[in-house]
Protein backbone atom coordinates (compact mmCIF):
# COMPACT_ATOMS: atom_id res chain seq x y z
CA UNK A 1 0.00 0.00 0.00
CA UNK A 2 2.83 2.34 0.79
CA UNK A 3 4.49 1.59 -2.55
CA UNK A 4 1.26 2.27 -4.44
CA UNK A 5 0.75 5.51 -2.59
CA UNK A 6 4.19 6.65 -3.55
CA UNK A 7 3.50 5.68 -7.19
CA UNK A 8 0.28 7.72 -7.25
CA UNK A 9 1.99 10.72 -5.68
CA UNK A 10 4.78 10.40 -8.23
CA UNK A 11 2.28 10.25 -11.11
CA UNK A 12 0.29 13.26 -9.88
CA UNK A 13 3.52 15.21 -9.41
CA UNK A 14 4.69 14.35 -12.93
CA UNK A 15 1.31 15.41 -14.34
CA UNK A 16 1.55 18.77 -12.56
CA UNK A 17 5.12 19.24 -13.77
CA UNK A 18 4.23 18.37 -17.36
CA UNK A 19 1.23 20.68 -17.21
CA UNK A 20 3.39 23.55 -15.94
CA UNK A 21 6.06 22.94 -18.54
CA UNK A 22 3.46 22.81 -21.33
CA UNK A 23 2.06 26.21 -20.38
CA UNK A 24 4.74 28.08 -22.24
CA UNK A 25 7.13 26.25 -24.50
CA UNK A 26 7.76 29.07 -26.97
CA UNK A 27 9.91 32.16 -27.15
CA UNK A 28 8.35 35.61 -26.87
CA UNK A 29 10.03 36.54 -30.16
CA UNK A 30 8.11 33.72 -31.90
CA UNK A 31 4.89 35.08 -30.44
CA UNK A 32 5.71 38.54 -31.80
CA UNK A 33 6.44 37.10 -35.27
CA UNK A 34 3.19 35.12 -35.26
CA UNK A 35 1.13 38.15 -34.27
CA UNK A 36 2.92 40.25 -36.88
CA UNK A 37 2.17 37.70 -39.63
CA UNK A 38 -1.52 37.64 -38.73
CA UNK A 39 -1.71 41.44 -38.62
CA UNK A 40 -0.06 41.59 -42.05
CA UNK A 41 -2.70 39.11 -43.28
CA UNK A 42 -0.05 36.69 -44.43
CA UNK A 43 -1.34 33.91 -42.16
CA UNK A 44 -4.46 33.20 -40.19
CA UNK A 45 -4.21 32.44 -36.43
CA UNK A 46 -4.45 28.66 -36.92
CA UNK A 47 -1.69 28.51 -39.55
CA UNK A 48 0.51 30.90 -37.57
CA UNK A 49 0.10 28.74 -34.46
CA UNK A 50 1.26 25.64 -36.32
CA UNK A 51 4.15 27.38 -38.10
CA UNK A 52 5.62 29.19 -35.08
CA UNK A 53 4.65 26.68 -32.39
CA UNK A 54 2.59 29.18 -30.42
CA UNK A 55 -0.87 28.37 -29.01
CA UNK A 56 -3.63 29.72 -31.22
CA UNK A 57 -5.58 31.21 -28.28
CA UNK A 58 -2.49 33.13 -27.15
CA UNK A 59 -2.20 34.73 -30.60
CA UNK A 60 -5.89 35.62 -30.58
CA UNK A 61 -5.68 37.09 -27.07
CA UNK A 62 -2.67 39.14 -28.10
CA UNK A 63 -4.51 40.47 -31.15
CA UNK A 64 -7.54 41.38 -29.07
CA UNK A 65 -5.30 43.09 -26.45
CA UNK A 66 -6.86 40.96 -23.76
CA UNK A 67 -3.93 41.37 -21.39
CA UNK A 68 -3.03 44.87 -22.53
CA UNK A 69 0.09 46.70 -21.42
CA UNK A 70 1.61 45.72 -18.12
CA UNK A 71 0.47 48.68 -16.03
CA UNK A 72 1.13 47.28 -12.58
CA UNK A 73 2.51 49.70 -10.03
CA UNK A 74 2.43 53.48 -9.68
CA UNK A 75 2.35 54.35 -13.39
CA UNK A 76 -1.27 53.25 -13.49
CA UNK A 77 -2.18 56.19 -11.21
CA UNK A 78 0.13 58.89 -12.64
CA UNK A 79 0.80 59.98 -16.18
CA UNK A 80 4.34 59.66 -17.49
CA UNK A 81 5.07 63.40 -17.35
CA UNK A 82 3.62 63.61 -13.83
CA UNK A 83 5.72 60.72 -12.57
CA UNK A 84 8.90 62.10 -14.19
CA UNK A 85 8.27 65.56 -12.73
CA UNK A 86 7.66 64.07 -9.28
CA UNK A 87 10.95 62.13 -9.41
CA UNK A 88 12.85 65.26 -10.49
CA UNK A 89 11.22 67.25 -7.70
CA UNK A 90 12.23 64.64 -5.10
CA UNK A 91 15.82 64.82 -6.32
CA UNK A 92 15.73 68.63 -6.43
CA UNK A 93 14.51 68.96 -2.83
CA UNK A 94 16.98 66.36 -1.54
CA UNK A 95 19.95 68.16 -3.11
CA UNK A 96 18.98 71.36 -1.29
CA UNK A 97 18.58 69.86 2.16
CA UNK A 98 14.79 69.35 2.14
CA UNK A 99 14.31 65.59 1.50
CA UNK A 100 10.76 64.26 1.17
CA UNK A 101 9.40 61.34 3.17
CA UNK A 102 6.52 58.97 2.39
CA UNK A 103 3.94 61.33 3.87
CA UNK A 104 5.13 64.10 1.55
CA UNK A 105 5.03 61.68 -1.39
CA UNK A 106 1.42 60.75 -0.59
CA UNK A 107 0.42 64.40 -0.34
CA UNK A 108 1.94 65.33 -3.70
CA UNK A 109 0.44 62.30 -5.47
CA UNK A 110 -3.06 63.03 -4.14
CA UNK A 111 -2.70 66.73 -5.03
CA UNK A 112 -1.79 65.78 -8.61
CA UNK A 113 -4.78 63.42 -8.91
CA UNK A 114 -7.24 65.85 -7.30
CA UNK A 115 -6.25 68.70 -9.62
CA UNK A 116 -6.44 66.46 -12.69
CA UNK A 117 -10.02 65.40 -11.73
CA UNK A 118 -9.23 61.78 -12.63
CA UNK A 119 -10.72 58.74 -10.97
CA UNK A 120 -8.34 56.92 -8.67
CA UNK A 121 -8.16 53.63 -6.78
CA UNK A 122 -6.43 55.38 -3.87
CA UNK A 123 -8.14 56.00 -0.56
CA UNK A 124 -9.09 59.67 -0.82
CA UNK A 125 -8.35 60.24 2.89
CA UNK A 126 -5.17 58.21 3.42
CA UNK A 127 -3.69 58.38 -0.06
CA UNK A 128 -1.36 55.77 -1.59
CA UNK A 129 -0.45 52.76 0.53
CA UNK A 130 3.04 51.87 1.79
CA UNK A 131 3.20 49.14 -0.85
CA UNK A 132 2.53 51.67 -3.59
CA UNK A 133 5.22 54.01 -2.20
CA UNK A 134 7.75 51.14 -2.07
CA UNK A 135 6.92 50.16 -5.65
CA UNK A 136 7.26 53.76 -6.80
CA UNK A 137 10.68 54.13 -5.16
CA UNK A 138 11.95 50.77 -6.38
CA UNK A 139 10.81 51.46 -9.95
CA UNK A 140 13.25 54.41 -10.12
CA UNK A 141 16.86 53.41 -9.64
CA UNK A 142 17.94 56.94 -8.77
CA UNK A 143 15.71 56.94 -5.65
CA UNK A 144 16.16 55.14 -2.34
CA UNK A 145 14.86 55.47 1.22
CA UNK A 146 17.60 56.31 3.73
CA UNK A 147 18.17 57.97 7.07
CA UNK A 148 19.04 61.66 6.54
CA UNK A 149 22.23 63.15 7.91
CA UNK A 150 21.50 66.29 9.90
CA UNK A 151 23.80 69.17 8.93
CA UNK A 152 23.92 72.65 10.44
CA UNK A 153 23.14 75.68 8.31
CA UNK A 154 26.74 76.88 8.36
CA UNK A 155 28.03 73.76 6.64
CA UNK A 156 25.16 73.81 4.18
CA UNK A 157 25.84 77.43 3.28
CA UNK A 158 29.61 76.95 2.85
CA UNK A 159 29.44 73.66 0.93
CA UNK A 160 29.50 75.08 -2.56
CA UNK A 161 31.80 75.09 -5.56
CA UNK A 162 32.86 78.73 -5.20
CA UNK A 163 34.22 78.25 -1.69
CA UNK A 164 36.04 75.06 -2.71
CA UNK A 165 37.62 76.67 -5.79
CA UNK A 166 38.83 79.66 -3.77
CA UNK A 167 40.40 77.42 -1.14
CA UNK A 168 42.25 75.22 -3.62
CA UNK A 169 43.51 78.30 -5.42
CA UNK A 170 44.93 79.64 -2.15
CA UNK A 171 46.30 76.22 -1.21
CA UNK A 172 48.01 75.82 -4.58
CA UNK A 173 49.62 79.26 -4.27
CA UNK A 174 50.89 78.37 -0.78
CA UNK A 175 52.38 75.06 -1.97
CA UNK A 176 54.15 76.77 -4.86
CA UNK A 177 55.51 79.55 -2.66
CA UNK A 178 56.87 77.02 -0.16
CA UNK A 179 57.95 74.44 -2.75
CA UNK A 180 56.02 71.59 -1.06
CA UNK A 181 54.14 70.02 -4.00
CA UNK A 182 56.36 66.92 -3.90
CA UNK A 183 57.04 66.91 -0.13
CA UNK A 184 54.03 65.35 1.65
CA UNK A 185 56.10 64.76 4.80
CA UNK A 186 56.20 68.53 5.39
CA UNK A 187 52.42 69.05 5.25
CA UNK A 188 50.50 68.53 8.53
CA UNK A 189 46.90 68.75 9.68
CA UNK A 190 45.76 69.11 13.31
CA UNK A 191 42.30 69.01 14.84
CA UNK A 192 40.44 68.25 18.07
CA UNK A 193 37.82 65.62 18.79
CA UNK A 194 35.77 65.24 21.96
CA UNK A 195 34.74 62.31 24.14
CA UNK A 196 31.72 62.49 26.43
CA UNK A 197 29.70 60.01 28.48
CA UNK A 198 26.89 59.87 25.89
CA UNK A 199 28.68 57.76 23.28
CA UNK A 200 25.91 55.89 21.45
CA UNK A 201 26.48 52.58 19.67
CA UNK A 202 25.54 52.70 15.99
CA UNK A 203 25.85 48.95 15.37
CA UNK A 204 22.82 46.70 15.43
CA UNK A 205 22.64 44.01 18.12
CA UNK A 206 20.80 40.71 18.49
CA UNK A 207 18.03 40.49 21.07
CA UNK A 208 14.79 38.79 21.99
CA UNK A 209 11.65 39.66 20.05
CA UNK A 210 9.02 41.61 21.93
CA UNK A 211 11.44 42.96 24.53
CA UNK A 212 13.42 46.20 24.52
CA UNK A 213 17.15 45.80 23.93
CA UNK A 214 19.03 47.86 26.53
CA UNK A 215 22.78 48.36 26.48
CA UNK A 216 24.59 49.29 29.66
CA UNK A 217 26.44 52.60 29.62
CA UNK A 218 30.19 52.11 29.46
CA UNK A 219 31.50 55.69 29.48
CA UNK A 220 31.36 57.55 32.81
CA UNK A 221 33.62 60.51 32.10
CA UNK A 222 33.44 64.27 31.82
CA UNK A 223 34.25 65.94 28.54
CA UNK A 224 37.74 65.10 27.29
CA UNK A 225 39.33 66.59 24.17
CA UNK A 226 42.03 64.85 22.14
CA UNK A 227 44.15 67.09 19.93
CA UNK A 228 45.63 65.03 17.09
CA UNK A 229 48.01 65.80 14.25
CA UNK A 230 48.95 63.83 11.10
CA UNK A 231 51.31 64.38 8.18
CA UNK A 232 50.73 63.76 4.50
CA UNK A 233 53.38 61.05 4.62
CA UNK A 234 51.17 58.93 6.90
CA UNK A 235 52.73 59.58 10.34
CA UNK A 236 50.86 60.58 13.50
CA UNK A 237 52.32 63.04 16.01
CA UNK A 238 51.86 62.51 19.78
CA UNK A 239 48.37 63.33 21.04
CA UNK A 240 47.43 66.03 23.55
CA UNK A 241 44.56 65.18 25.94
CA UNK A 242 42.64 67.99 27.65
CA UNK A 243 40.56 67.17 30.74
CA UNK A 244 37.76 69.20 32.25
CA UNK A 245 38.70 71.03 35.47
CA UNK A 246 41.21 68.45 36.77
CA UNK A 247 43.45 65.54 35.79
CA UNK A 248 42.46 62.02 36.88
CA UNK A 249 43.29 61.19 40.49
CA UNK A 250 44.26 57.62 39.61
CA UNK A 251 47.25 56.68 37.41
CA UNK A 252 46.44 57.52 33.79
CA UNK A 253 49.80 57.29 31.97
CA UNK A 254 49.99 53.49 31.91
CA UNK A 255 50.18 51.92 28.42
CA UNK A 256 50.38 55.40 26.90
CA UNK A 257 53.34 56.72 24.88
CA UNK A 258 55.63 58.89 26.99
CA UNK A 259 55.53 61.61 24.33
CA UNK A 260 51.84 62.27 24.96
CA UNK A 261 50.87 65.41 26.91
CA UNK A 262 47.97 66.16 29.22
CA UNK A 263 46.31 69.47 30.07
CA UNK A 264 43.33 70.95 31.91
CA UNK A 265 40.78 73.62 31.02
CA UNK A 266 37.60 74.77 32.68
CA UNK A 267 35.38 73.37 29.91
CA UNK A 268 37.53 70.47 28.70
CA UNK A 269 38.01 72.15 25.31
CA UNK A 270 41.05 73.63 23.62
CA UNK A 271 41.91 77.27 24.43
CA UNK A 272 44.59 79.70 23.31
CA UNK A 273 47.06 78.92 26.11
CA UNK A 274 46.80 75.15 25.65
CA UNK A 275 47.27 75.46 21.89
CA UNK A 276 50.46 77.44 22.50
CA UNK A 277 51.70 74.64 24.77
CA UNK A 278 50.89 72.00 22.14
CA UNK A 279 52.50 73.98 19.32
CA UNK A 280 55.73 74.55 21.27
CA UNK A 281 56.14 71.20 23.05
CA UNK A 282 54.67 68.73 20.55
CA UNK A 283 54.44 70.13 17.04
CA UNK A 284 57.76 71.96 16.85
CA UNK A 285 59.47 69.12 18.72
CA UNK A 286 58.16 66.15 16.69
CA UNK A 287 57.51 67.56 13.22
CA UNK A 288 60.09 67.28 10.46
CA UNK A 289 63.30 69.24 10.98
CA UNK A 290 63.34 70.22 7.33
CA UNK A 291 61.93 73.66 6.57
CA UNK A 292 59.58 75.20 5.56
CA UNK A 293 56.63 73.28 7.04
CA UNK A 294 52.90 73.77 6.31
CA UNK A 295 50.31 73.29 9.07
CA UNK A 296 46.61 73.10 8.08
CA UNK A 297 43.94 73.72 10.71
CA UNK A 298 40.47 75.13 11.19
CA UNK A 299 39.65 78.79 11.77
CA UNK A 300 38.82 78.50 15.48
CA UNK A 301 39.93 81.46 17.60
CA UNK A 302 41.81 79.19 20.02
CA UNK A 303 44.33 78.43 17.25
CA UNK A 304 45.09 82.07 16.47
CA UNK A 305 47.26 84.14 18.81
CA UNK A 306 50.27 86.41 18.54
CA UNK A 307 52.67 84.09 20.49
CA UNK A 308 51.84 81.16 18.16
CA UNK A 309 52.36 83.32 15.06
CA UNK A 310 55.68 84.63 16.41
CA UNK A 311 56.91 81.07 17.12
CA UNK A 312 55.73 79.84 13.71
CA UNK A 313 57.43 82.67 11.83
CA UNK A 314 60.65 82.12 13.77
CA UNK A 315 60.58 78.36 12.99
CA UNK A 316 59.53 78.86 9.32
CA UNK A 317 56.18 77.16 9.83
CA UNK A 318 53.38 78.40 7.55
CA UNK A 319 49.87 78.06 9.05
CA UNK A 320 46.93 77.93 6.63
CA UNK A 321 43.37 77.91 8.00
CA UNK A 322 40.45 76.26 6.21
CA UNK A 323 37.32 78.30 5.42
CA UNK A 324 34.69 78.12 8.13
CA UNK A 325 32.33 75.10 8.14
CA UNK A 326 34.27 73.20 5.46
CA UNK A 327 36.38 70.77 7.52
CA UNK A 328 34.01 67.86 6.72
CA UNK A 329 35.20 68.14 3.11
CA UNK A 330 38.74 69.54 3.31
CA UNK A 331 40.29 68.42 6.60
CA UNK A 332 41.89 64.94 6.40
CA UNK A 333 41.39 64.20 10.10
CA UNK A 334 37.64 64.83 9.73
CA UNK A 335 37.33 63.07 6.38
CA UNK A 336 38.79 59.65 7.13
CA UNK A 337 40.81 59.45 10.38
CA UNK A 338 38.81 60.49 13.45
CA UNK A 339 35.67 58.60 12.39
CA UNK A 340 37.28 55.14 12.09
CA UNK A 341 39.28 55.77 15.26
CA UNK A 342 36.13 56.57 17.28
CA UNK A 343 34.31 53.53 15.87
CA UNK A 344 37.21 51.36 16.99
CA UNK A 345 37.05 52.90 20.47
CA UNK A 346 33.31 52.18 20.72
CA UNK A 347 33.85 48.59 19.61
CA UNK A 348 36.67 48.07 22.10
CA UNK A 349 34.70 49.62 24.96
CA UNK A 350 31.66 47.44 24.27
CA UNK A 351 33.76 44.26 23.97
CA UNK A 352 35.63 45.00 27.18
CA UNK A 353 32.36 45.62 29.03
CA UNK A 354 31.04 42.20 27.94
CA UNK A 355 34.18 40.47 29.23
CA UNK A 356 34.21 42.46 32.47
CA UNK A 357 30.75 43.71 33.43
CA UNK A 358 32.18 45.95 36.14
CA UNK A 359 34.41 47.85 33.71
CA UNK A 360 33.71 51.53 32.96
CA UNK A 361 35.70 53.81 30.70
CA UNK A 362 36.81 56.50 33.14
CA UNK A 363 39.10 59.51 32.88
CA UNK A 364 42.04 57.36 34.00
CA UNK A 365 41.81 54.51 31.47
CA UNK A 366 40.60 56.58 28.49
CA UNK A 367 44.18 57.44 27.33
CA UNK A 368 45.18 53.76 27.09
CA UNK A 369 42.04 52.94 25.11
CA UNK A 370 42.64 55.90 22.79
CA UNK A 371 46.28 54.94 22.23
CA UNK A 372 45.30 51.37 21.32
CA UNK A 373 42.58 52.60 18.93
CA UNK A 374 45.03 54.95 17.19
CA UNK A 375 47.57 52.14 16.77
CA UNK A 376 44.90 49.84 15.32
CA UNK A 377 43.26 52.28 12.89
CA UNK A 378 45.55 55.20 12.04
CA UNK A 379 47.89 53.31 9.74
CA UNK A 380 50.04 55.18 7.19
CA UNK A 381 47.79 53.92 4.40
CA UNK A 382 44.65 55.31 6.11
CA UNK A 383 46.27 58.68 6.80
CA UNK A 384 47.47 58.98 3.21
CA UNK A 385 44.00 58.09 1.91
CA UNK A 386 42.53 60.85 4.10
CA UNK A 387 44.82 63.45 2.53
CA UNK A 388 44.00 62.04 -0.91
CA UNK A 389 40.21 62.16 -0.35
CA UNK A 390 40.53 65.76 0.81
CA UNK A 391 42.27 66.67 -2.45
CA UNK A 392 45.37 67.92 -0.61
CA UNK A 393 48.01 65.28 -1.45
CA UNK A 394 48.26 65.01 -4.37
CA UNK A 395 46.64 68.33 -5.19
CA UNK A 396 43.31 67.49 -6.83
CA UNK A 397 40.22 69.58 -6.14
CA UNK A 398 38.04 67.00 -7.94
CA UNK A 399 38.85 64.38 -5.28
CA UNK A 400 36.47 65.82 -2.66
CA UNK A 401 33.02 64.30 -2.22
CA UNK A 402 30.89 66.49 -4.51
CA UNK A 403 27.65 64.94 -3.26
CA UNK A 404 27.95 67.29 -0.25
CA UNK A 405 28.11 70.42 -2.43
CA UNK A 406 25.06 72.57 -3.05
CA UNK A 407 23.88 72.94 -6.65
CA UNK A 408 25.19 75.99 -8.48
CA UNK A 409 21.75 77.60 -8.80
CA UNK A 410 21.75 78.19 -5.03
CA UNK A 411 24.99 80.15 -5.35
CA UNK A 412 23.53 82.38 -8.07
CA UNK A 413 20.41 83.29 -6.11
CA UNK A 414 21.62 86.81 -5.29
CA UNK A 415 22.42 87.65 -8.92
CA UNK A 416 19.12 86.22 -10.11
CA UNK A 417 17.34 88.17 -7.41
CA UNK A 418 18.77 91.44 -8.69
CA UNK A 419 17.76 90.61 -12.28
CA UNK A 420 14.21 89.75 -11.22
CA UNK A 421 13.95 92.91 -9.14
CA UNK A 422 15.10 95.09 -12.03
CA UNK A 423 12.63 93.50 -14.44
CA UNK A 424 9.77 94.01 -12.01
CA UNK A 425 10.67 97.66 -11.55
CA UNK A 426 10.71 98.18 -15.30
CA UNK A 427 7.24 96.66 -15.46
CA UNK A 428 6.02 99.03 -12.74
CA UNK A 429 5.43 96.24 -10.22
CA UNK A 430 8.15 96.86 -7.68
CA UNK A 431 6.07 95.68 -4.70
CA UNK A 432 5.52 92.09 -5.73
CA UNK A 433 9.07 90.75 -5.47
CA UNK A 434 11.22 90.63 -2.37
CA UNK A 435 14.79 90.99 -3.63
CA UNK A 436 16.24 89.50 -0.45
CA UNK A 437 14.34 86.23 -0.55
CA UNK A 438 13.46 85.86 -4.27
CA UNK A 439 9.83 85.49 -3.23
CA UNK A 440 6.55 87.30 -3.59
CA UNK A 441 5.91 89.66 -0.68
CA UNK A 442 2.21 88.79 -0.78
CA UNK A 443 2.08 85.00 -1.00
CA UNK A 444 5.70 83.99 -0.42
CA UNK A 445 5.98 82.07 -3.72
CA UNK A 446 9.33 81.98 -5.48
CA UNK A 447 9.79 84.48 -8.31
CA UNK A 448 12.62 82.52 -9.95
CA UNK A 449 12.04 80.28 -13.01
CA UNK A 450 10.93 76.79 -11.97
CA UNK A 451 14.08 74.60 -11.68
CA UNK A 452 12.50 71.43 -13.09
CA UNK A 453 11.70 73.25 -16.33
CA UNK A 454 15.34 72.72 -17.30
CA UNK A 455 14.84 68.94 -17.07
CA UNK A 456 11.31 68.58 -18.38
CA UNK A 457 8.68 71.03 -19.52
CA UNK A 458 6.01 71.27 -16.84
CA UNK A 459 2.35 72.21 -17.24
CA UNK A 460 1.23 75.17 -15.09
CA UNK A 461 -0.70 72.82 -12.80
CA UNK A 462 2.43 70.86 -11.86
CA UNK A 463 4.42 74.08 -11.43
CA UNK A 464 1.93 75.23 -8.81
CA UNK A 465 2.18 71.87 -7.00
CA UNK A 466 5.98 71.41 -6.98
CA UNK A 467 6.89 74.61 -5.18
CA UNK A 468 10.56 75.44 -4.57
CA UNK A 469 11.79 75.84 -0.97
CA UNK A 470 11.74 79.38 0.37
CA UNK A 471 15.19 80.90 0.67
CA UNK A 472 16.19 81.95 4.22
CA UNK A 473 15.36 85.50 5.17
CA UNK A 474 18.30 87.86 5.57
CA UNK A 475 16.59 89.86 8.30
CA UNK A 476 18.25 87.61 10.89
CA UNK A 477 21.20 88.70 12.99
CA UNK A 478 24.41 88.79 10.97
CA UNK A 479 27.35 86.70 12.15
CA UNK A 480 30.98 87.07 11.19
CA UNK A 481 31.93 84.01 9.12
CA UNK A 482 35.35 83.51 7.54
CA UNK A 483 34.47 82.38 4.02
CA UNK A 484 38.01 82.09 2.66
CA UNK A 485 41.21 80.31 3.60
CA UNK A 486 43.62 82.48 5.58
CA UNK A 487 47.38 82.40 6.01
CA UNK A 488 47.60 82.78 9.79
CA UNK A 489 51.33 83.51 9.81
CA UNK A 490 51.05 86.39 7.30
CA UNK A 491 51.70 90.04 8.10
CA UNK A 492 48.04 90.93 7.56
CA UNK A 493 46.82 88.49 10.21
CA UNK A 494 49.52 89.60 12.64
CA UNK A 495 48.53 93.25 12.18
CA UNK A 496 44.85 92.35 12.71
CA UNK A 497 45.64 90.52 15.94
CA UNK A 498 47.77 93.37 17.25
CA UNK A 499 45.06 95.87 16.37
CA UNK A 500 42.47 93.67 18.04
CA UNK A 501 44.65 93.28 21.11
CA UNK A 502 45.12 97.06 21.28
CA UNK A 503 41.36 97.64 20.95
CA UNK A 504 40.62 95.10 23.68
CA UNK A 505 43.23 96.69 25.94
CA UNK A 506 41.75 100.14 25.34
CA UNK A 507 38.30 98.73 25.96
CA UNK A 508 39.39 97.21 29.27
CA UNK A 509 41.10 100.45 30.26
CA UNK A 510 37.95 102.38 29.34
CA UNK A 511 35.84 100.03 31.44
CA UNK A 512 38.19 100.40 34.41
CA UNK A 513 38.25 104.18 33.99
CA UNK A 514 34.47 104.43 33.87
CA UNK A 515 34.25 102.13 36.86
CA UNK A 516 36.58 104.35 38.86
CA UNK A 517 34.64 107.46 37.79
CA UNK A 518 31.36 105.88 38.91
CA UNK A 519 32.93 104.88 42.21
CA UNK A 520 34.27 108.42 42.74
CA UNK A 521 30.88 109.97 41.94
CA UNK A 522 29.22 107.54 44.33
CA UNK A 523 31.59 108.57 47.13
CA UNK A 524 31.02 112.27 46.34
CA UNK A 525 27.26 111.75 46.56
CA UNK A 526 27.66 109.95 49.86
CA UNK A 527 29.85 112.77 51.21
CA UNK A 528 27.34 115.39 50.07
CA UNK A 529 24.57 113.41 51.70
CA UNK A 530 26.58 113.15 54.90
CA UNK A 531 27.27 116.92 54.90
CA UNK A 532 23.58 117.65 54.43
CA UNK A 533 22.81 115.32 57.30
CA UNK A 534 25.27 117.13 59.57
CA UNK A 535 23.78 120.54 58.66
CA UNK A 536 20.29 119.25 59.43
CA UNK A 537 21.49 117.96 62.80
CA UNK A 538 23.09 121.34 63.61
CA UNK A 539 19.98 123.27 62.66
CA UNK A 540 17.87 120.88 64.70
CA UNK A 541 20.13 121.40 67.72
CA UNK A 542 19.88 125.21 67.38
CA UNK A 543 16.10 125.01 67.21
CA UNK A 544 16.04 122.85 70.32
CA UNK A 545 18.26 125.33 72.22
CA UNK A 546 15.97 128.25 71.33
CA UNK A 547 12.95 126.35 72.57
CA UNK A 548 14.68 125.66 75.87
CA UNK A 549 15.60 129.35 76.33
CA UNK A 550 12.02 130.43 75.70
Amino acid sequence: MVTQGRTRQGRSLSRRTNKTESKRQYDSSLLAKAVGAVKARKLNPTTAAKEYGVPRQTIVDKLNAKYGKNTSGPSRMLLEEEETALVEYIKYMGQRGFPLNRQHLRSYVMEIINRSHRESLFNLEKGPSDKWCRTFINSHKELAEKTPQVRDRGRTRMSNKTVMDNFFKKYEETLDNLGLRTKPGLIYNCDETGFVDKQGNTRKVIGEKGRPCIQQQVHTIDHVTAHMCASGEGTMLPSFLIYQKSLPHRPYREDVPRSWMFGVSESGYMDTDLFQIWFKNIFLKYCSKERPVLLLLDNHDSHISIPVIDMARAERVEILAFPAHTTHLLQPLDVNIIGPMKEKMKSLATSMAIINTNLCISKANLPALLAYAIDQTCSPALVKSAFRKSGLIPLNKDAIDKSHLLPEDFQKSSDTSRNVTNSNKEAGDDKTCNSKTNSCSTCGASTLPHPIQAVRKLPPVLQSIFVTPALPSKATKKRRVVTEARVITGDEMLDQLRKKEKEEREKREGIEKRKKEREQKRKERENEKAEKGKKKDKSACKTADLDVEE
